[in-house]
């Protein structure tokens, strides 16, 4: 299922003012009225960032990994920005709001056309961008380097290097990448070709599902063994856990993925999309960090639903939308109670 304009700078104008439109609303000013409190992490970073108490003038960078683990890259550029050239905050939160919100929607467009936009209208996505800030701008950056895979790849693999300076959590966004890039060159190389077509299908989806399982293990049950080994200064993550009802939906997408995958396996980033709710399904036996992986992945997801044969594609995108609607009830706790 494809709805896509044909030209490319109607297109690109349909995507800035929809990323303008969402901006445009004063979401932590929603969350705050709804919630009696301020989005967290924004307030945590508004906080750090005015106080000017910078990691950077208390920490010893002496290794290349301590930039990685540190994030440098964020302290600097936008501690800078802020504190040094005297950009308004808002206004540097806003950029990357904004920059997370049209790199989405270039995304979803280039591959199912503009109405996938209406599905990014998310919580998910307006937390991520609005509030996750540092890893917005990691999303934002990654985004661009996806877009720009094909045409300028000096400038794509320079744009996801940057990424992990910022956070941490890169390393593995660009790993489950590479392992999907990984799977497509095994299941079609030389020493794969004498098994049957349904069979190297059966083995590819099988192949994503573990790497989705042993990702959901690294940020799980051994997070905390990883993270002290990297000396990583946040060892100790509060529970970040989702319910079964919360992960039900995206876990049972696998189903119509799965009927379709012959006719959508050609896309990287369905196998992304695979990779990702796998990690789902396995957060659930240990309680693992699962909405964020959701919000990051958010763009190759809904593309990946809109590539769903017909005709189970239209009940599948109907009952996203519905889901939605349900998360929106949700977050602005029209449903749930106060």
């Amino acid at each position: 299922m494809k709805y896509l304009v044909r030209n490319s700078a109607l297109r690109e104008l349909i995507v800035v003012l929809f990323a303008a439109i969402i901006i445009a609303i004063p979401w932590p000013d929603v969350f705050q009225e709804i919630y009696g409190y301020p989005l967290i992490d924004r307030t945590n970073y508004i906080n750090y960032f005015l106080n000017k108490t910078s990691v950077l003038d208390r920490k010893v960078f002496d290794s290349f990994q301590s930039y990685i683990t540190e994030e440098f890259l964020w302290h600097f550029c936008v501690g800078n920005l802020i504190n040094k050239i005297g950009v308004p905050i808002d206004l540097v939160f806003g950029i990357i709001s904004f920059a997370t919100i049209y790199v989405f929607g270039r995304i979803i467009t280039l591959h199912v056309g503009v109405l996938g936009l209406v599905l990014l209208i998310n919580p998910l996505v307006i937390v991520l961008a609005f509030s996750q800030l540092r890893m917005a701008l990691a999303a934002a950056i990654l985004g661009f380097a996806y877009l720009t895979r094909e045409k300028r790849s000096n400038l794509s693999i320079f744009l996801a290097i940057l990424t992990p300076f910022i956070h941490t959590a890169s390393v593995l966004f660009l790993a489950i990448y590479a392992a999907v890039l990984s799977m497509r060159w095994i299941v079609t190389s030389m020493s794969m070709r004498w098994i049957a077509i349904k069979n190297r299908q059966l083995v590819e989806i099988i192949g994503l599902l573990l790497v989705g399982a042993t990702v959901s293990l690294l940020i799980g049950p051994l997070r905390e063994f990883v993270l002290t080994c990297i000396g990583d200064r946040r060892a100790v993550y509060p529970d970040v856990s989702s319910s079964f009802a919360y992960s039900f939906f995206w876990i049972s997408l696998l189903v119509p993925l799965g009927l379709s995958y012959r006719r959508i396996r050609k896309y990287d980033y369905v196998r992304c999309t695979f990779v990702v709710l796998a990690v789902v399904v396995v957060n659930l036996t240990h309680g693992g960090y699962t909405t964020r992986f959701l919000a990051v992945f958010f763009p190759f997801i809904v593309a990946s639903i809109f590539k769903i044969r017909s005709p189970i594609s239209l009940p599948v995108i109907l009952a996203f939308v519905c889901y939605a609607i349900l998360q929106w009830l949700y977050w602005l706790r029209l449903l749930g109670g106060k």
